[in-house]
């Protein structure tokens, strides 16, 4: 059983540490999905579909980093989209944090939080929140 957490502390501390973070002049500028990888292999049979309408809604997704920090999550998904928003970078946490635009100097209104990273000379965006790896390329 020691043996088990110990492989497990390992393994996701190897996860943490394979890919190389993007700093903020690499994340300026247009990003377009081109591949979805589902970060949980098991799911329930009734979110398979829902799943998969959101895999397709991602392959047609693209990301905008705006030098000034405005940020555009450009998805066929209205609810989802983004329009006036905020980018920062928590140096905390590694993380892109999206908020409102009206609360870009304060901590509130957290939309969405992503991690960054450069694998095997790939840029790839994870949404921790959804559970997807989203590979991605400068548009």
């Amino acid at each position: 059983m020691k043996n088990l957490i110990a492989l497990i502390i390992f393994l996701f501390a190897t996860m943490q540490t394979q890919g190389q973070t993007i700093s903020e002049k690499e994340l300026t500028g247009k990003w377009k999905v081109v591949k979805v990888d589902m970060l949980v292999p098991d799911v329930r049979k009734e979110q398979t579909d829902k799943i998969e309408m959101l895999k397709k809604a991602f392959l047609r997704l693209t990301f905008e980093f705006k030098a000034d920090k405005h940020f555009t999550f450009d998805i066929d998904i209205p609810e989802y989209k983004l329009a006036n928003a905020h980018w920062k970078i928590n140096n905390n946490t590694n993380t892109i944090q999206i908020q409102d635009w009206k609360d870009k100097d304060s901590d509130k209104s957290l939309l969405l939080e992503l991690s960054a990273l450069k694998e095997n000379g790939k840029t790839v965006f994870i949404i921790s929140e959804m559970f997807f790896s989203l590979e991605v390329v400068r548009e």
